[in-house]
């Protein structure tokens, strides 16, 4: 049903732009499958969670900003930009992308994370 993930999807971005992890896994189905283009590929909450921790802290003062989000059904695609500092070195980050979500009961059941990947290899630590 789409007015379902279009809450779902504005609920778990505005828990991301924040840095509210605890709120973006609270939308997250139990068994969702998360994948960040050439970086890593994710099943169940427990991985992400690990991931999730990870990641924060590799970029300061984040400036997220949605472009623009389509809804069809269940699934949405979500084009967006942004720019930080990269926390370890202090470089300028910027970055763009599109998401591909996937809500399911009201969850979110997939997050396809598709970016500039000489970006993220340039300036992002690798996780293993």
């Amino acid at each position: 049903m789409v007015p379902d993930t279009v809450h779902v999807v504005d609920a778990f971005y505005s828990a991301y732009v924040v840095g509210d992890q605890a709120g973006m896994l609270a939308f997250m189905s139990c068994t969702v499958s998360l994948r960040f283009l050439g970086r890593v590929e994710l099943e169940g909450i427990n991985e992400v969670r690990k991931f999730l921790a990870f990641n924060e802290g590799t970029r300061e003062a984040l400036d997220f900003r949605i472009r623009r989000r389509l809804v069809d059904g269940e699934w949405a695609a979500v084009i967006w930009s942004e720019t930080a500092r990269v926390a370890e070195t202090g470089a300028p980050w910027q970055n763009h992308g599109v998401d591909v979500l996937r809500i399911h009961n009201g969850e979110v059941e997939l997050v396809h994370v598709n970016n500039d990947l000489r970006v993220v290899r340039t300036h992002l630590p690798s996780y293993e």
